[in-house]
């Protein structure tokens, strides 16, 4: 028996035929897979935006139902069908119970969501912004004099010896001297 070009040509077609089924059941899985992880997602939206604020609140809530349906029961049994006191409380009870379960599951907003107040624009004014905190300290010092100062004072209070070196009074002199100059021109 001999293979021809028919043969062949029908093996070819059946081997890609197969490679087209196999790349349509991967791209079927990814596909599942990623609707799987945006629900996945969604739930995980869904479930941090809808916490129950006391989850022991409504566990006590719903031991309360349980009760007062079960106290209900017993004094509608106990008198054959008609309504009693104990039927009557046990309807309190378990309302009591319902009360319970809708406070706690008052939802928390999500920590995200919590929004500013817009503050209100009239009449194309700007709201004013806070002055400088740096600027507040002397309008006279610049804030990069500051800045070299607080350096100063850093470099100074980090040394062992309370009193200045005879170098550093020199340096401070000089500062004090380019400090009262910018101090005269403005």
């Amino acid at each position: 028996m001999s293979i021809g070009p028919s043969e062949l040509l029908f093996v070819g077609v059946i081997i890609l035929i197969l490679i087209f089924i196999s790349r349509g059941r991967k791209s079927r899985q990814i596909r599942k897979q990623q609707e799987a992880e945006k629900a996945e997602a969604l739930r995980g939206a869904k479930v941090a935006g809808k916490s129950i604020r006391y989850p022991e609140l409504q566990l006590l809530g719903i031991v309360i139902i349980v009760a007062g349906i079960a106290l209900g029961g017993i004094g509608y049994l106990m008198t054959r069908g008609v309504l009693d006191v104990y039927s009557l409380a046990g309807i309190l009870v378990a309302v009591l119970g319902l009360l319970f379960v809708i406070m706690a599951r008052q939802t928390i907003p999500p920590a995200g969501s919590t929004q500013k107040a817009a503050t209100p624009v009239v009449a194309g004014k700007q709201p004013q912004k806070k002055p400088n905190p740096i600027s507040s300290i002397d309008p006279r010092i610049k804030p990069e004099d500051m800045a070299d100062f607080k350096k100063y004072m850093a470099l100074k209070a980090s040394s062992a010896v309370v009193s200045v070196k005879p170098d550093d009074l020199a340096d401070y002199k000089k500062y004090q001297a380019l400090k009262s100059k910018t101090a005269e021109k403005s």
